[in-house]
């Protein structure tokens, strides 16, 4: 790698490393995250993983075992686990940039780099989902050695992609062997079956089996083998075949999902699909083309078939578009008509931003520094229409939102303040129970380092509240309106916080109220602490 792009990529990463201690626990996904790794350096148990008291084996554990070790060395603390975040983030830039290298050229890899660096759903895992980062990073690492050893067949090099594939699988299990699907596709498209007889077939799959299921071996016979099999099939056969782990969603989900987050991205995207690579660039093997078009066939049909869709599932697809639109535009000018609709929509998300921040943070005018960047730089952009100059101006952007939004939506992650409050008043070594009900609240159990209750039925909320033992429950406004004239003559509230609800329903019905209380209505939600005693 060159040392330029070396530096260029760190810039362009510097968002992933800003004010990782900042914001609260991000609920839930995080949660389990932060208080697995910490319950098993406190129960000395790194086989099987625990959270809130209770064995968790929905994921294999290597992303816990990561942050424990720093837990272990430096102590336990949300920043740990994002800084790893930040840096498979990294890592992740730089096996695209060795994938662009290696089918196209260092500048197509340099800004491939750094549009995927710049994508909206990329930034959101480098910040809160550890899993899809570690995964995400094993994949691309496993592809671009993959690539590295079809061009030069060096038995190291696909020993190093097993590998890769192998923590791959055992970070998320057999989704992370889906590129496997593409790479082998690709390697009988080119002409190039006869590779397969220079495959170290001893050592490869020797490696894989000994990375990738040494957990398993471990946990069949402390557990039982029905729990190894009830983790292939419920939660890798029957999440994917079934609704009942997510809402049932349509088969054109993704294309939604695609355009919007990976924009402004994805309006560039489709101009350069319309752009023939023949045409515009003759000195290209279509060989590359075919890869990037299998890379990302195949994750957006396999997913598409799926009964439980997440956003962030097709996160492996934004890396092969980001290439695409690299080879297209990293030599060229943007088409008139795609910069002229580019810059309208972001100006249309700053004008937004900017409404946002009036209705949610009114008195602070800092939070109105990001959009009026985004607003300046759109327009510096529509100058210098070129691809660097638009990644630039969207990595600022994020840097500033980062800095500035992150401390203001303090106030709407009630969490860690209601968690203070308990604390206050009980102490870390109180004899109390807390927990929630009906907002789903597991970043608690971190911030009290005890097993809190996890409530959804009324009955056993009914049952707790009404013991001897004093009890804490997070509950929202309208389902303590539910309990009224049911709870314990003594139950009082200890704390009220406002939590911000950011789905796009929530957005849009707080739009169709038009004025700012019914803004703050269909945005903002009280949440209680209660206790009983």
């Amino acid at each position: 790698m060159h040392p330029r792009s070396l530096v260029l990529i760190c810039l362009f990463s510097v968002p992933f490393f800003v004010r990782l201690e900042t914001s609260s626990i991000w609920d839930s996904n995080e949660a389990f995250y932060v208080q697995t790794p910490r319950e098993m350096v406190q129960n000395g148990n790194w086989i099987i993983p625990h959270f809130n008291g209770k064995p968790r084996l929905n994921k294999p554990p290597l992303s816990y075992w990561l942050v424990a070790v720093l837990y272990r060395v430096f102590g336990v603390s949300v920043f740990w686990e994002r800084l790893i975040m930040a840096l498979l983030a990294t890592g992740s830039l730089i096996a695209v940039y060795c994938i662009g290298s290696l089918i196209y050229s260092e500048a197509v890899a340099l800004w491939g780099a750094a549009v995927f660096a710049t994508t909206f759903r990329f930034l959101l895992v480098s910040r809160r989902l550890l899993i899809d980062g570690l995964t995400l990073f094993c994949v691309l690492a496993a592809v671009a050695f993959f690539l590295s050893w079809l061009k030069r067949p060096n038995p190291g090099r696909f020993r190093a992609c097993t590998l890769f594939f192998a923590l791959g699988f055992l970070s998320k299990g057999p989704v992370a062997l889906l590129p496997v699907v593409f790479l082998l596709f690709y390697l009988l498209a080119i002409g190039k079956r006869q590779m397969l007889r220079r495959v170290p077939w001893t050592s490869g799959p020797a490696i894989f089996m000994s990375v990738g299921f040494f957990w398993f071996a471990l946990v069949g016979p402390q557990l039982g083998w029905e729990r190894v099999a009830d983790f292939f099939w419920q939660e890798n056969f029957r999440r994917y075949s079934g609704q009942e782990f997510g809402p049932a969603r349509g088969p054109f989900y993704y294309l939604g999902v695609f355009m919007g987050d990976f924009f402004p991205w994805s309006l560039l995207l489709v101009a350069a699909l319309f752009r023939s690579p023949k045409t515009f660039h003759r000195g290209t093997s279509p060989n590359s083309w075919l890869l990037l078009l299998l890379w990302g066939g195949t994750y957006f049909f396999f997913f598409s078939f799926s009964q439980n869709k997440q956003e962030y599932y097709i996160l492996p697809i934004y890396p092969a578009a980001a290439l695409w639109i690299s080879a297209c535009f990293a030599n060229a000018e943007i088409p008139r008509l795609v910069r002229f609709g580019i810059a309208l929509l972001l100006l249309v998300c700053a004008i937004f931003l900017m409404s946002v921040g009036a209705v949610l943070f009114p008195e602070e005018w800092l939070v109105f520094i990001p959009s009026t960047a985004l607003i300046l730089g759109t327009f510096l952009w529509l100058l210098y229409p070129r691809l660097e100059a638009l990644a630039g101006m969207l990595c600022v952007f994020y840097l500033l939102a980062l800095l500035i939004y992150l401390p203001a939506l303090e106030r709407y992650q009630p969490v860690r303040h209601l968690a203070s409050a308990i604390l206050r008043e009980q102490g870390e070594n109180g004899r109390f129970q807390a927990g929630y009900f009906r907002v789903t609240t597991p970043s608690l159990a971190f911030y009290l380092n005890r097993p809190i209750l996890e409530l959804y039925d009324e009955a056993a909320a009914m049952r707790h509240l009404a013991s001897s033992q004093r009890v804490y429950l997070i509950i929202e406004e309208r389902d303590l309106k539910s309990l009224e004239g049911r709870l314990p003559a003594a139950t009082r509230i200890v704390d009220v916080r406002p939590k911000l609800y950011t789905t796009a329903r929530n957005l849009a019905e707080g739009m169709k109220r038009g004025r700012i209380d019914g803004l703050r209505q269909a945005w903002v939600r009280s949440v209680y602490l209660i206790c009983n005693q």
